[in-house]
């Protein structure tokens, strides 16, 4: 028997099949970076960096709007942790195959907002400080790579999705 015929090595097969193992992995880097967004905001939080935005954005009022403050700096960074996972888990099951509805695509281009202008902060904050701390430098760095990772997952999914309506690509 053949083997050759089963086997599809034409390049739309095998790009195809490339960007199913790159969609799948940047998923999972999806969920790593909400893991990394996690712990940078924890720390900043015992450092103080969030407590004096919080402090500044409130000067003035009473403990009950600061503390109304705070509740919705926490929902928000819950949000963008949850946002975050969900993104990632619906790559990797494009990249599987399986459906992921048009809410998938909405959310991401939301997220790539999102890092657009955290790398813009951070990149503001750099050319601000002429002794920026290394923290701002590796927040800066790992914003910018989300962000390259978030667009990336996107040009993806688009190519997958316009492969699967042509019929070109078969089953890998």
């Amino acid at each position: 028997m053949d083997l050759s015929s089963l086997v599809h090595n034409d390049p739309d097969s095998v790009r195809y099949r490339r960007n199913r193992g790159n969609l799948s992995v940047i998923g999972a880097g999806i969920i790593a970076f909400a893991g990394w967004n996690t712990i940078k905001n924890a720390i900043e939080s015992f450092v103080g960096s969030v407590d004096n935005l919080i402090a500044e954005a409130v000067a003035g009022a009473g403990p009950l709007l600061t503390m109304a403050v705070t509740h919705v700096v926490v929902v928000i960074l819950l949000f963008d942790i949850l946002l975050r996972v969900y993104v990632g888990f619906c790559a990797i099951t494009e990249s599987r195959g399986r459906k992921t509805g048009r809410g998938y695509i909405v959310m991401t281009i939301i997220l790539i907002i999102g890092s657009l202008f955290s790398v813009l902060i951070s990149a503001s904050e750099i050319i601000d400080l002429s002794e920026a701390l290394i923290r701002t430098y590796v927040t800066f760095f790992f914003d910018l790579i989300s962000l390259f990772l978030l667009v990336e997952m996107l040009i993806i999914t688009r190519a997958l999705r316009k492969k699967r309506r042509e019929g070109i690509v078969h089953a890998a």
